[in-house]
């Protein structure tokens, strides 16, 4: 829904904006797991902050764009599953 943009009125300045969608994305809360059981290496839900290493990771499969990552915040991006492409044989 990248491409998509709607009139959304904003409460706090009292006047419409033009907002749109992002490229999807996951976060590092994606990589905690849930209430049926946890994840792992040590992620927690509802992280804002990212972390150097697993941003190596991410950027060796698909670093986010400056836009992705202000489209994203505050969520900290762990996968940009939107620019992932990977080439199966």
């Amino acid at each position: 829904m990248s491409e998509q943009s709607v009139k959304f009125y904003n409460e706090t300045t009292d006047k419409f904006e033009e907002v749109h969608g992002c490229i999807p994305a996951m976060g590092y809360s994606f990589a905690a797991g849930t209430i049926d059981g946890p994840g792992a290496f040590a992620f927690e839900q509802g992280i804002t902050t990212p972390n150097p290493f697993w941003n190596l990771v991410r950027n060796f499969l698909a670093a986010p764009t400056e836009d992705d990552i202000r489209c994203q915040s505050p969520k900290p991006i762990l996968l940009t599953t939107g620019r992932v492409s990977l080439f199966l044989r």
